[in-house]
């Protein structure tokens, strides 16, 4: 029996064109789903959240609340466990801390301009009394002892009370003298209390102080308004550009600061330095011609 050579394959190797069939069902598709995109938009259905029930939320962890500056979330979220849970020293070391970042934006909301009313108390509120009675609570504990200690030392700073902060921050270093943020903020209280070279050197005695972002910044706000070493602070805040991580708060204002720097006293700037590297061409103007 002879086959039939003259039937039409629908497909072939050599067949350069897409079937008909084809193009019809990929249109079709595309027409249905930017239909529905505008269905979604004007109906507001992605508003009303009603994906959120389908697919699967991934719960956000307190310390991302506290990151984010979502600390009423994260105290509610703290609260809300059972007592066995709040009551153990992770938890009331991460509950002090919280209502610490509480107190300090309810200030910074304020422009801090009821900051340090009180001679003897600048840094006052029931949520800083709160944060030191959970802080306190902690350091009770081995586990969580250095992390709540170290912080209370800093609400110390806060308050005004360097002496205080300091013995706080060397009681830690007693019992590990590598805890990077007690030396940093020993260092911090240091100058705080006027003791600018001994800061100096306790900061810069870190061993990696070169690429740590906190070191650089408080040795950069040492030079440039404490010792009004301003080449050396241009210096330092290069350096802090160069290491301090995408989305750190402080890169905007050290920024500014350098631009001002650089303003007042180009000479201690080069080419080579990232606020100078950075700075858009200036417009050179067109000479007439005559």
């Amino acid at each position: 029996m002879k086959k039939n050579r003259n039937k039409k394959r629908v497909f072939d190797d050599d067949d350069s064109e897409i079937s008909p069939i084809v193009v019809t069902i990929v249109a079709a598709m595309l027409s249905f789903v930017i239909v529905a995109g505008v269905f979604f938009v004007q109906t507001g259905v992605l508003k009303l959240g009603i994906f959120d029930k389908i697919l699967p939320k991934r719960e956000i962890s307190l310390q991302e609340l506290l990151d984010r500056g979502r600390t009423d979330e994260a105290i509610e979220l703290l609260q809300s466990r059972p007592d066995i849970v709040q009551g153990s020293d992770t938890s009331l070391y991460t509950l002090g801390k919280a209502w610490y970042l509480s107190a300090w934006q309810r200030y910074d909301a304020d422009n801090w301009r009821t900051y340090a009313q009180n001679p003897d108390d600048w840094f006052v509120g029931s949520d800083v009394d709160k944060a030191l009675h959970n802080l306190k609570r902690s350091a009770e504990s081995t586990v969580t002892y250095a992390d709540a200690t170290t912080l209370i030392g800093v609400i110390y700073m806060e308050k005004g009370w360097f002496a205080r902060a300091k013995t706080a921050f060397e009681n830690v270093l007693k019992r590990d003298a590598s805890h990077r943020d007690a030396y940093l903020y020993y260092g911090v209280a240091l100058s705080r209390a006027g003791q600018n070279a001994a800061a100096v050197r306790h900061l810069e005695s870190w061993l990696n102080h070169k690429n740590d972002a906190d070191f650089l910044k408080n040795l950069f706000y040492l030079h440039l308004f404490n010792i009004k070493d301003y080449e050396k602070a241009a210096a330092l805040g290069d350096m802090f550009l160069k290491v301090a991580p995408r989305g750190n708060p402080d890169i905007p204002k050290i920024r500014r600061e350098l631009h001002d720097l650089s303003g007042r006293f180009p000479e201690h700037f080069s080419d080579t330095m990232t606020i100078i590297r950075d700075r858009p061409p200036e417009f050179r103007q067109r000479q007439r011609v005559r």
